[in-house]
C-alpha cells in the first residue's frame, strides 16, 4: 500500500505475495519499489509490472528469475550509489540494476540468520543476528559478541540477540536487543560508536507483552505486563512504573473500581492501589485462590475475581469462595469476568464455556448452546445489555466471537467479504456509540462492528502486534496491549479503514442512507450504499464550501458501508458547532447530505 500523507492506495499483487509477511520496503532512484518477504523471496514493482527474485534452489515455476540464496528476506537497504542490498536468511545479496552478487558469510561467522541491515556513512553494512552484531566492509566480516566485545543486552543461550540495527549520520550504530518467546519482555536499546557500547534506558511501559489495558476515571491508562515489575501507567504526559508496592509477579489483568482504585491481578494474588497506598491480598489474607486472572465490580460494590481455583468475591472485609460450585460445573480456572446491567456476573472459563450468576442461580453455557467456542478469553457488555464473548486459542479451532441478548446466542462466523476471520479473540471494548472493538491474539489488525457493518483497521500502522487487550479512553483513543511490541494507541479518524460490506443486496445507485446521530456531538456515523465495487471518496465540507476532512478515498465493496466522523478536521482539531455537508463521490455520481454538530 502507498500513503501520500492523506490517502492510502492499495495495489493488488500477484498470487503468492499476499500470503507472506512483508519484511522490508525501499524505493530506489528509479522509483521502483522493492519488497522483502518471509518465504516468497524479493519482489519489485515499477508501477505496472511485478518481478519476483527467488532462491536458486527453489522449486517454483521456471518463470521466476532466481538469484537469491534464500526466499526469506530479512531486510533491505540502499547505499549511496543506489545499489540495493538484501539481507536474506544466511547471506548478503546486492543488485546494481544489472548484476546480482551474493556474499556468503565469512568463515569466522557461525551459521545464523541475519535479522536486520543498515549501511553507515563509510558504506559498511551492519546486521543484527541471534549471536550478536555483525559488520561487513565489502571484504571482511566481523562478529561482535560477548566473547570479543562489550555488547550489552539480555542473553539467551549465552548470546545477545540483536533484533534491528540503524546507522545514524555520524556512523553510530543503534541496535535493539532481546530474544523472542519468553524473553520478549527484556528487549533493550544500545548504541555503538566503534569503540564504546552504551545501553539506553527508555521511559514507558514495563515490558513488551501487555496482557491488560484499562483507563481510570482520571483518564490515566494502566498496563499490566508479563515481567516482574509489571505495572505501568501513563497520564498522557509521563510514564510511571511501579517496581515496589504491587506483588512483583506477571500482571494478568487490571480493574478500576467505582472508587477509582486500581486492582492488579497477578500470578500470586491481587494488589490494590488506593491513591498512594498499596494493599496486597494473597492466600495468607484469605484469598481463595493463588493466581488471579480477572476482576470486576458489581452494582453493589462487591468485587469479583477469577482465579486458578474458580471465583471469589470480596466486600472489603470478607472473602467468599465459589470454587466448589464452579468446579462442579467444570468451569475452573476462570480467566475473564464481566458484570452486566442486570447485575449478573459472567465468568469465562478456560475450556468449559461461560457461567453466569444472578445472586441466586448459576447457569452454564457451552458451544453446544451456541457459543463460538469453549475457551472464553474476554467478556464485554454493550449499552443494550448484550453480552459479547471472545473465544479461542492459537492452537485449535475453538475460536470466534459470540453474543447473548438474554435469550438467544449468536456466534459470528467468518464470511469472505462480509465479516473478518479470527484465530483467538482476546479483547473486546465498547465505545460511547455502542460500537464494538475487537482484537485477536494472532492478528495485527483491529476490528469494529456498529451492528450493521464491519471495519478492519489494518497492519499498515500496527506493526506485528498480536493483540491481547483493548481499552478506550475518555478521548476516544483506543489503547491496545500486544504480545510483541508493548502498547499501541490509535484514533480511528487518523487511520484509513478497510470497509467490508454488510452483505446486503446492492442498490441501483449509490446513496447516503443515513447519518446517525444527527444532530451529533462529538461524533456521527455516515452510512452509504453502493450498487457495485468502485473507487469512492467521502468528504466533509463546511457551509462555506471549504473541505474540512477527507474521511475515505479507496476501493470499496458493493453493499452497505459505514464511516465514523469524530468531528475533527484533517489536522486533528475539533471543529466548531454548525452545519456540515457530507459528499460521497463514486465515478460521475455525487451525493450530499447535511449534518449538524451541536456542542
Amino acid at each position: 500500500m502507498k500513503f501520500d500523507g492523506s490517502t492510502w492506495t492499495q495495489y493488488r499483487t500477484p498470487e503468492g505475495f499476499v500470503n507472506c509477511a512483508t519484511s522490508g520496503v525501499v524505493v530506489d532512484r528509479n522509483n521502483i519499489v522493492w519488497y522483502g518477504t518471509n518465504g516468497a523471496g524479493l519482489w519489485s514493482y515499477n508501477g505496472t509490472k511485478w518481478t519476483i527474485y527467488r532462491d536458486v534452489k527453489s522449486e517454483f515455476s521456471s518463470d521466476y528469475f532466481r538469484v537469491l540464496a534464500s526466499d526469506y528476506v530479512n531486510a533491505l537497504a540502499l547505499d549511496e550509489k543506489g545499489t540495493l542490498w538484501v539481507s536474506s536468511a544466511r547471506s548478503l545479496n546486492s543488485f546494481d540494476g544489472t548484476v546480482w552478487k551474493t556474499y556468503p558469510l565469512g568463515k569466522d561467522i557461525p551459521p545464523l540468520s541475519l535479522t536486520g541491515l543498515t549501511i553507515d556513512p563509510r558504506e559498511v553494512k551492519w546486521f543484527g543476528s541471534d549471536r550478536g552484531l555483525i559488520s561487513f566492509d565489502g571484504a571482511a566480516w566481523k562478529l561482535y559478541d560477548r566473547s570479543n566485545s562489550g555488547i550489552p543486552g539480555d542473553v539467551m543461550d549465552g548470546y545477545t540477540t540483536v533484533r534491528t540495527v540503524l546507522a545514524d549520520e555520524k556512523g553510530v550504530i543503534w541496535l535493539s536487543t532481546g530474544a523472542q518467546g519468553e524473553y520478549t519482555d527484556k528487549n533493550g536499546l544500545t548504541s555503538f560508536d566503534g569503540t564504546t557500547w552504551k545501553t539506553i534506558t527508555l521511559p514507558g511501559i514495563g515490558g513488551n507483552v501487555v496482557n491488560s489495558v484499562v483507563v481510570d476515571k482520571n483518564n490515566v491508562k494502566w498496563f499490566a505486563t508479563s515481567n516482574e515489575n509489571s505495572l505501568s501507567s501513563f497520564d498522557g504526559t509521563s510514564w510511571k512504573k511501579y517496581p515496589e508496592g504491587p506483588i512483583t509477579q506477571a500482571g494478568n489483568s487490571i480493574m478500576v473500581d467505582s472508587q477509582n482504585r486500581s486492582w492488579f491481578c497477578t500470578n500470586t494474588g491481587v494488589s490494590c492501589l488506593d491513591g498512594a497506598l498499596w494493599k496486597n491480598y494473597t492466600t495468607a489474607d484469605g484469598l481463595p485462590g493463588g493466581a488471579v486472572y480477572a476482576a470486576a465490580e458489581d452494582d453493589d460494590g462487591i468485587l469479583w475475581f477469577g482465579t486458578d481455583q474458580g471465583a471469589c468475591s470480596f466486600d472489603g472485609l470478607r472473602w467468599t469462595s465459589y470454587n466448589e460450585v464452579i468446579k462442579s460445573m467444570g468451569g475452573n480456572p476462570i480467566n475473564s469476568l464481566a458484570v452486566d446491567q442486570g447485575n449478573v456476573k459472567w465468568f469465562g472459563s478456560n475450556g468449559y464455556g461461560v457461567l453466569s450468576f444472578d445472586g441466586k442461580t448459576w447457569r452454564h453455557f457451552t458451544s453446544s448452546d451456541g457459543l463460538s467456542g469453549d475457551h472464553v478469553r474476554t467478556i464485554a457488555v454493550d449499552k443494550n445489555n448484550i453480552v459479547w464473548l471472545g473465544t479461542g486459542t492459537v492452537v485449535n479451532s475453538d475460536r470466534g466471537l459470540s453474543c447473548f441478548d438474554g435469550r438467544v446466542w449468536k456466534a459470528w462466523s467468518y464470511t469472505p467479504g462480509v465479516m473478518p476471520v479470527w484465530s483467538a479473540v482476546t479483547g473486546i471494548a465498547v465505545d460511547r456509540d455502542n460500537v464494538k472493538w475487537i482484537v485477536d491474539e494472532t492478528d495485527s489488525a483491529v476490528y469494529s462492528f456498529d451492528g450493521i457493518s464491519w471495519k478492519t483497521y489494518n497492519s499498515q500502522w500496527s506493526g506485528n502486534g498480536g493483540y491481547l487487550s483493548i481499552a478506550i479512553d475518555n478521548d476516544g483513543v483506543k489503547w491496545l496491549g500486544s504480545k510483541n511490541i508493548g502498547a499501541v494507541s490509535f484514533r480511528e479518524s487518523e487511520e484509513t479503514p478497510t470497509i467490508v460490506s454488510s452483505g446486503n443486496v446492492p442498490p441501483k445507485a449509490a446513496a447516503i442512507t443515513g447519518i446517525y446521530p444527527n444532530p451529533f456531538n462529538p461524533s456521527t456515523t455516515i452510512e452509504f450504499i453502493l450498487p457495485s465495487p468502485g473507487n469512492v471518496t467521502l468528504d466533509v465540507y463546511d457551509i462555506m464550501g471549504r473541505i474540512v476532512r477527507r474521511l475515505l478515498s479507496m476501493q470499496v465493496s458493493a453493499g452497505k458501508c459505514t464511516v465514523l466522523w469524530d468531528g475533527r478536521d484533517d489536522s486533528g482539531r475539533s471543529v466548531s458547532s454548525g452545519v456540515y455537508i457530507s459528499l460521497l463521490t463514486m465515478g460521475n455520481q455525487s451525493i450530499m447530505k447535511k449534518m449538524l454538530l451541536m456542542k
